[in-house]
């Protein structure tokens, strides 16, 4: 049986990171449109238990898009990263609220990044077990730090 969460709280306030309950990875992600470089970079950090990182994924991405687009994109990029280290139980943190809602509450189909959504719940339908929280920018201090040290950097996984 598999079972989804869609209903974690959307924080309003200042957030901290917090560990993982038993079981379960974090997976902060990131994107930021860089204009001297007419790229955006995707950045995806999972922790698992007492914090420990279990992997981290930099991508550069040429096409331009617009900033709910670069949002989404990033949440789908998470979304296969985990698929590809085969985590069965994950909570997202992103700060990106319109993306946060659309993945909890199943819209944004006929929005600028409705294809992505729907690529991101196919994808998730495979879990046992996810959740998504918005974190706001305090809340995803990792995934942001990353994409600061690999802007000139080289695409990775690890």
């Amino acid at each position: 049986m598999r079972l989804r969460v869609t209903n974690l709280p959307i924080h309003r306030q200042l957030v901290t990171w917090t560990l993982p309950p038993k079981g379960t990875s974090k997976v902060n992600f990131n994107g930021t449109f860089f204009q001297d470089q007419l790229a955006i970079r995707v950045c995806v950090v999972v922790r698992v238990a007492r914090g420990a990182v279990m992997g981290s994924l930099s991508k550069r991405v040429i096409d331009l898009l617009d900033i709910n687009c670069v949002e989404a994109l990033e949440t789908f990029k998470a979304i296969q990263f985990d698929a590809d280290l085969g985590l069965q139980n994950v909570i997202f943190e992103g700060d990106s609220l319109s993306v946060v809602l659309a993945i909890l509450h199943g819209n944004g189909s006929l929005s600028s990044f409705g294809h992505l959504m729907d690529a991101f719940r196919a994808i998730v339908g495979s879990f046992h077990h996810y959740g998504c929280v918005y974190v706001g920018r305090l809340g995803n201090r990792v995934a942001r730090g990353l994409i600061r040290l690999v802007k000139h950097g080289p695409q990775f996984s690890t």
